[in-house]
Formats: structure tokens, C-alpha cells, sequence
């Protein structure tokens, strides 16, 4: 694709995503979201027979993501934004912008690399927003954000005395990550559980320290918090990450209706 036209979306993200909160917010998102689908339906009427799929858009989105962190107000503007253009219609063929294709592929990529703590923690922000929305289905995603952190056989939780075999640093990565998950789809991670969701996906199957079954369930739940728990008092962690896991705990309580410790 034209370098020009990548200048031209990452133009009208930008543009976007300045404007402020307001009453016409939907407005701006709607007009935001024309303006970016027009660009790929006039190239697709250009070569009816091969659209180029948006490739471009969706890695533009998902590098603005990852410049944010995980509470700002850019990710709720872009899950807006997605979702406005997967309702967008007429499309140049089936599913071209209701699938949101192929937004899933560029994100699955991410999951392959490292990153910061900081860019992780966004990452799984934003699949989680998503989920959430119903704009795209992310949902396994918690389940392997938890197993990271807090399934792990190698880093399991100790004390600072106690650290053999403990990874403070994969840690600070992976914590705010499951953190994450929990704040910002928390709600729907319990609906999942009690109604044992993903149970028979392979890829929801739990890591070397969780000895149930896979999928989404109570029991599993229970043992995220409680490992989450015991991370807070980790004295060899990042203040960062210790925040992010006592703010998860608090909301889980809140979620199951669990009375927090008041210690």
C-alpha cells in the first residue's frame, strides 16, 4: 500500500483521537469511521475482484494501542471506532468489514512477541474492552493472560526470602497483564465461570499450578484471586505491579461479592 495512503489513516486516527469527549463524540466516531472505510471501498471498486484487505487500518489502531496505557481514554475511542466500521455497510464483499478481518490476525501476531510491561498490560486492555463490547471475541484471551502470570509453575508465589525459582521480572510483565483482563472485563470473566465456558477448548487449558479443568469456572477463579493475593505481598516486585494486583483483587471481590480483607 501507498505510503500516502498509511499517512492518510494514521491522519484521521490521529485527528480522532485529540478530539475531546463530548456530545457529539458519536458524531466525530462516526464520521472518523467514513472516512477510514472509504478509503478501502474506493480502492475495492478499483479491483472488485480482489479487494485489498484493511491491513494497514488495523495495524495502525493496534500501534496507537500500544503507545497508550492500559486505562486511557484512546482505547475506549478506539474500540468506538471499531465498532462503528464493523457495522459499516454496504461492504466490498462478504464480511469484509463485519468480521473485522483481519483485525484478529494482527492481534494474535502481538501474542507472539515480547513487550513491555507497560505495552502488555495495554495490549490485553484493549482485548478485553473488545471483548466486552462485542466488537470482537477475545474472551480466551483472559484465560491466557491468567495462565502467564499466575498458573506458572516457575514463578510461583513466594516471599522475598523464598525466591528460588521466582522471576520477579516475568512477573512485572505478565501481572498488570491478568490485572487488566480482571478490570476491565472482570464481569464478564465471571459470567464465563459460572457458566464453565471454554471447558472443552484446548486452548483454555490451565498451566502446571492449576490442577482443575480448562475453561473458564468458579473454582479456577477462586484460585486466580488467591494467587493474586499472595502477589501483593511480594516485596521484590514492582510498586506498579503490586497496584495492579491488589486493584484486581479488590474488583473480583467486588464481583463475586467476596468482603475484601480489610489489612
Amino acid at each position: 500500500m501507498a505510503d500516502s495512503t498509511k499517512a492518510e489513516i494514521a491522519a484521521i486516527l490521529d485527528a480522532y483521537l485529540v478530539s475531546s469527549q463530548s456530545e457529539n463524540d458519536a458524531v466525530d466516531t462516526t464520521a472518523a469511521a467514513q472516512k477510514l472505510t472509504s478509503i478501502f471501498n474506493r480502492m475495492a471498486s478499483e479491483n472488485p475482484e480482489e479487494p485489498p484487505e484493511p491491513w494497514s487500518l488495523y495495524d495502525e489502531v493496534l500501534r496507537r494501542v500500544r503507545t497508550t496505557t492500559h486505562d486511557s481514554l484512546t482505547q475506549d475511542k478506539l474500540v468506538k471506532l471499531l465498532g462503528v466500521i464493523k457495522a459499516t455497510r454496504p461492504e466490498p464483499k462478504e464480511n469484509y468489514w463485519s468480521y473485522l478481518y483481519p483485525l484478529g490476525l494482527s492481534v494474535r501476531e502481538l501474542w507472539n512477541d515480547d513487550h513491555t510491561s507497560t505495552v502488555w498490560a495495554s495490549l490485553n486492555a484493549f482485548t478485553a474492552r473488545l471483548s466486552v463490547a462485542g466488537v470482537l471475541d477475545f474472551r480466551v484471551y483472559g484465560i491466557w493472560a491468567m495462565r502467564y502470570s499466575l498458573e506458572d509453575a516457575k514463578i510461583h508465589p513466594g516471599t522475598a526470602t523464598d525466591s528460588d525459582g521466582l522471576d520477579a521480572t516475568v512477573l512485572n510483565v505478565q501481572i498488570p497483564a491478568a490485572a487488566a483482563w480482571i478490570l476491565y472485563a472482570g464481569s464478564l470473566m465471571w459470567d464465563l465461570c459460572e457458566t464453565n465456558a471454554y471447558q472443552d477448548d484446548g486452548s483454555a487449558r490451565g498451566g502446571p499450578k492449576w490442577e482443575g479443568k480448562g475453561g473458564y469456572s468458579q473454582p479456577r477463579w477462586v484460585f486466580w484471586k488467591m494467587r493474586l493475593e499472595r502477589f501483593v505481598e511480594r516485596k521484590d516486585l514492582a510498586k506498579e505491579t503490586t497496584q495492579m494486583a491488589k486493584m484486581a483483587v479488590n474488583k473480583m471481590n467486588s464481583i463475586d461479592g467476596t468482603v475484601a480483607n480489610p489489612n
